[in-house]
């Protein structure tokens, strides 16, 4: 859960680079130690660049991740993945494992830029305004291509968006509105540390064509983390946990049928970046659970839409000042691309 991120950072926050590190191997042997062993033993490279504290405290920060996987994994084993216990035990397990991943991440990131990376976290604004266009391509549907706008906002501890996507090539609109107030904020040497979030959001999804409607809501409690105030070393990344609920319903435009069913959604994920420039941009990677967006869920070999859900990149670049270019591609059962313009 979120909450590991905020654990974590209390007992480790206040590690400091050693000024002339004791390394057993030299570049890019620290790197590649980094990747392996320190997929399976996180803080791995930071032990081979002589980074002792650091690596002692990514292996706390993962191994924190590695119990909240364990407290989802063992109770979804035993049961064989029973759906009375997935809404509890897979946000677990996707909270556990980004958390895992994360330090992984800053390992490997941290051991190969050793607080060198120029990159600073872009300015929040009040607000923000966005437009561009998706492509995409399902086998069961006729769309293709569509508009997208979107609007932000932002006031003291309370943010909001407004998102809609219109089909250029078929009659499917999708529209939802997200509001989150910050819970915690925390800063270290003057700069953000993490924070946590609990937002909702509400959406409306009309299939024209086909003749029914999806409309539903979810809750969720996010925490952002700048790697930089967990180890010095990955200064210019960041990170965040995401463990979410949601429900929806279906109304099909044919007579006689009925609307009453309620399908549980999980809509937890994570993901770890880096931030470009001098404040002007930030690009991730990402993973979302959640199998009622356009990308779906991976098959992974499977029939229909998998177990597992999509993974992604996103980002945005100022290029002018005020203006900045936004993308994002997802892949899941289906891809998902965008490409547009953000005023700032």
């Amino acid at each position: 859960m979120p909450f590991v991120f905020i654990i974590s950072c209390l007992i480790l926050s206040q590690a400091e680079v050693p000024e002339k590190p004791d390394p057993l191997y030299i570049q890019p042997f620290q790197t590649a130690t980094a990747i392996f062993p320190g997929l399976i033993l996180p803080g791995s490279g930071h032990f081979s660049a002589g980074y002792r504290e650091e690596s002692m405290d990514l292996l706390v920060f993962g191994g924190s991740g590695l119990g909240i996987l364990a407290l989802g994994g063992i109770p979804a084993a035993v049961s064989h993945a029973s759906r009375r216990f997935n809404t509890v035990t897979i946000p677990l397990i996707i909270a556990g494992a980004g958390t895992w991943l994360v330090s992984w991440y800053a390992d490997i990131f941290g051991t190969t830029a050793k607080g060198a990376w120029a990159g600073t976290e872009p300015e929040n604004v009040p607000f923000q305004i966005e437009g561009g266009f998706v492509y995409t391509k399902n086998p069961l549907f006729e769309f293709s291509t569509f508009a997208r706008i979107a609007g932000f906002a932002q006031w003291s501890v309370f943010s909001g968006m407004l998102e809609m996507w219109h089909a250029l090539d078929d009659s499917n609109t999708r529209m939802s509105a997200q509001g989150r107030v910050r819970l915690l904020n925390r800063k270290k040497d003057e700069k953000e540390f993490y924070s946590v979030y609990l937002g909702g959001e509400y959406w409306f999804h009309r299939f024209g064509t086909e003749d029914f409607t999806n409309k539903g809501a979810a809750v969720f409690l996010q925490s952002r983390m700048n790697l930089g105030g967990l180890v010095k070393t990955a200064s210019g990344s960041f990170a965040s946990v995401t463990v979410g609920l949601g429900a929806a319903n279906t109304d099909y435009g044919i007579e006689g049928t009925s609307s009453d069913e309620i399908e549980t959604l999980i809509t937890s994920g994570f993901s770890m970046g880096l931030y470009l420039g001098k404040g002007r941009g930030e690009i991730e990677l990402y993973y979302n659970h959640r199998h009622d967006d356009f990308a779906g869920g991976l098959k992974l070999g499977i029939s229909g839409d998998g177990i597992v859900g999509y993974f992604g990149i996103r980002g945005f670049y100022e290029v002018f000042e005020g203006w900045a270019v936004k993308w994002d591609v997802a892949m899941g059962s289906n891809p998902v691309i965008f490409l547009g313009v953000a005023r700032r």
